[in-house]
């Protein structure tokens, strides 16, 4: 046997017994289930989108003001019961506070859960109106 294809060989081995050592470090991995699918999900809110606005209140112990709620306007008759949540982020995009309950036609006002950011923190919202209709 050449010397080259010893060497090949000898490489192969090697090679196997690092997989083989490797896969052996994972421990037992076992699944019943696993499933996917996908479908359309259209808009409830198809023209001219919602208008979101917030509403401040002074925090002497922080001598700043906060959000203390955030109120939609805009919104469609098609969402009217169907879940809202809301998110107000700041630098980076980090979550600062949260606001939720039901779509009405019209405005809705939600109160953000503390705790309240700071308003001058807060350079963004992000709401998503859901099919799931509230009780």
């Amino acid at each position: 046997m050449s010397k080259q294809l010893a060497l090949a060989i000898g490489a192969g081995v090697l090679a196997f017994a690092a997989v083989v050592a490797s896969a052996a470090s994972l421990g037992t991995v076992t699944s019943d289930n696993l499933g996917a699918g996908t479908t359309v999900v259209a808009s409830c809110d198809t023209v001219g989108g919602v208008n979101v606005s917030y509403t401040t209140v002074y925090d002497a112990t922080a001598s700043q003001y906060k959000v203390s709620s955030v109120t939609l306007s805009g919104v469609d008759a098609a969402c009217n019961g169907q879940a809202v949540k809301i998110s107000l982020y700041g630098a980076a995009g980090a979550e600062l506070g949260t606001a939720s309950g039901a779509a009405v036609t019209g405005a809705n006002t939600f109160t953000v859960v503390a705790p309240t950011p700071l308003a001058q923190a807060v350079t963004g919202a992000a709401v998503v109106i859901s099919g799931v209709t509230t009780p």
